[in-house]
């Protein structure tokens, strides 16, 4: 008789452990993918499902012309999961900080101005992807 795999989560504050039989019961803390919720009787599905693994394989192969469409890619990730959690959830919230400090490390890097400036006869950027910050290189 084959053992049932019980996936078990416990935080250092007061929330109850997380206990998930399968592991297409919620996305994957990788991303979000096409998955089904039931919430009051409604089910919620995304639509255009993408998640971190898509995203540096996007990066890794060059798919990516300019920062744009990247930022397009985080956004639609950061949309999904406010889209499947509740707003009162912790996914949720770290999709909102992702969001937030993704906007703030662009800035840093591409002042707004040049975002909007860019000629289209330019040749675009390459996007390098570092563990722990974002680079732009030439």
């Amino acid at each position: 008789m084959p053992k049932r795999k019980r996936l078990s989560s416990s935080h250092d504050d007061d929330e109850e452990s997380v206990t998930s039989e399968s592991s297409s019961a919620a996305p994957s803390a990788a991303g979000i993918g096409t998955r089904k919720r039931r919430r009051c009787g409604t089910v919620s599905t995304v639509q255009n499902p993408i998640d971190f693994a898509k995203i540096q394989v996007n990066l890794n192969t060059h798919q990516y012309d300019d920062l744009s469409q990247l930022a397009s890619d985080i956004e639609l990730l950061v949309e999904n999961a406010k889209q499947y959690y509740p707003r009162s959830s912790r996914e949720y919230t770290d999709a909102v900080a992702l969001w937030n400090a993704f906007n703030e490390h662009r800035a840093a890097i591409v002042p707004e101005e040049a975002l909007s400036e860019k000629k289209d006869d330019e040749k675009p950027e390459k996007i390098t992807l570092r563990i722990g910050r974002m680079t732009c290189v030439e």
